[in-house]
């Protein structure tokens, strides 16, 4: 058996590189941090990554990525990232189309809403002035510490408990058109954003039960519309302006006079809204200084007790994305019931660019506010008091740098200190309003 297994694996090999356009590569990378909120913690992690591409045609290819994560939390997995063909035809004379097929990463054009690995297609049809976008994918596949899917009171269950292995079973799915330039140095970009949950009913709390239960939860569903304008005004000043709604439905525990507790479960309709902006204005000479202006805006619903499976009123207006990226290095909080103002200067000192290699160096600081959009209310960030009043929940300051003395190789610095609001009246419980910082450190390495 041992032989057999020996002259499959090289026969294997001499086919795999014998492919005529075969290409393959990886990276490792160690990461690790420091941080303090009630108490220090800390994490230490490497990861290995591994990548294959290969032609199946003269049009279609195969990409997989591959990684081994592991950590002191302690966490040891290995993961399929990526598998998917990928493919570009002509389609007439002035269109392509293009085919992605597997598990891939599905993202939205503003990043406020979705951006999440799945298993599913994406069609897109492309032409000098326009791009659509048409795909959806499912994310029960996926292994759990690779997922941030954690949308409902069920999902945040599972995401303690150590026996559920794999991410909530989740349908998403997207359609997207970009127009280049109908006005001049001006893009307009419209997306349409689906969310189903696919739970299991034996999980679910039943509409019409009237004892409050805190250790189950409801279903999700969530839709999104957006609309984003992006141009340039004049030659190195940019700008991005976005706006969207959120309609669906999620499970609510609110007044009801006929039940025997008073209240009682049904599901309420979600309305809720989000609002996004940036500038960003880029020196000329060497250095290559960026100056950044952000600000965002999304709704909030006084009622809700809880972010995921609170809401107690019979409309919800409660922002919440999908799955998108956390807002400030040491707060990591996400849109919903959330107001912020974001500034950035970076700088890039120097750069040496050779036939053979690269030296760059790149150093930033920033200051982001963080308010609510509300008096009261919840907002995905640990410290906050849903019954305290009051919306300015503090301030981020943060630096940091990035140097790459090679092409393949870079290593990056991070820190960041949240000054919270510490107001006895605050919006921020008593524990939690002293100073709170992270340093964050990451070599990688190409190969």
């Amino acid at each position: 058996m041992g032989k057999r297994l020996g002259v499959c694996s090289l026969a294997l090999v001499w086919v795999t590189l014998s492919l005529p356009a075969f290409d393959w590569g990886g990276s490792t990378s160690f990461f690790g941090y420091v941080e303090k909120e009630s108490s220090y913690n800390r994490l230490i992690e490497g990861q290995l990554g591994l990548w294959l591409s290969f032609p199946i045609s003269d049009s279609y290819s195969l990409l997989s990525q591959g990684s081994f994560r592991a950590s002191d939390d302690p966490l040891i997995v290995a993961d399929l990232d990526l598998l998917y063909v990928e493919g570009l035809s002509a389609f007439g004379e002035r269109a392509a189309v293009g085919v992605q097929a597997g598990r891939l990463v599905l993202s939205e054009f503003s990043g406020l809403v979705l951006e999440h690995r799945g298993d599913g297609a994406v069609l897109s049809l492309s032409t000098r002035h326009a791009l659509a976008r048409v795909g959806a994918v499912y994310t029960g596949l996926l292994l759990k510490p690779n997922s941030t899917l954690v949308m409902s009171k069920l999902d945040e269950i599972d995401d303690r408990d150590d026996e559920v292995r794999l991410a909530p079973r989740r349908l998403l799915a997207l359609g997207e058109f970009q127009f280049i330039e109908p006005m001049p140095r001006t893009d307009v970009a419209l997306a349409v954003i689906i969310q189903q949950d696919l739970r299991g009913s034996s999980d679910l709390i039943k509409e019409g039960e009237t004892e409050l239960d805190e250790s189950r939860g409801g279903l999700v569903d969530t839709r999104y519309a957006l609309l984003g304008i992006s141009g340039a005004l004049g030659r190195r000043s940019f700008y991005d302006i976005t706006g969207g709604v959120q309609s669906g439905r999620v499970l609510s525990y609110r007044q009801d006079p006929d039940s025997a507790t008073g209240s009682s479960y049904a599901y309420a309709d979600t309305r809720a809204f989000i609002g996004s902006a940036g500038f960003e204005h880029y020196s000329s000479g060497p250095r290559a200084g960026r100056l950044a202006l952000s600000s965002l805006y999304s709704s909030g619903d006084a009622d809700a007790r809880s972010l995921r499976g609170g809401n107690r009123s019979a409309e919800n207006n409660q922002f919440q994305p999908v799955a998108t990226r956390p807002i400030g290095l040491v707060a990591a909080a996400q849109p919903g019931n959330l107001m912020t103002a974001g500034i950035e200067y970076s700088l890039r000192p120097f750069t040496i660019e050779a036939a053979s290699s690269l030296s760059e160096l790149q150093t930033s600081v920033s200051g982001l506010l963080l308010m609510r959009a509300l008096d009261s209310g919840p907002v995905d960030m640990p410290g906050v008091d849903v019954d305290r009043g009051g919306r300015y929940l503090g301030t981020e300051l943060g630096a940091s740098i990035v140097y790459r003395p090679f092409y393949d190789l870079g290593i990056a610095l991070a820190g960041g200190v949240l000054l919270p609001n510490n107001s006895s009246s605050g919006p921020i419980v008593d524990d939690r309003q002293d100073p709170r910082f992270k340093v964050q450190a990451e070599v990688s390495l190409s190969f």
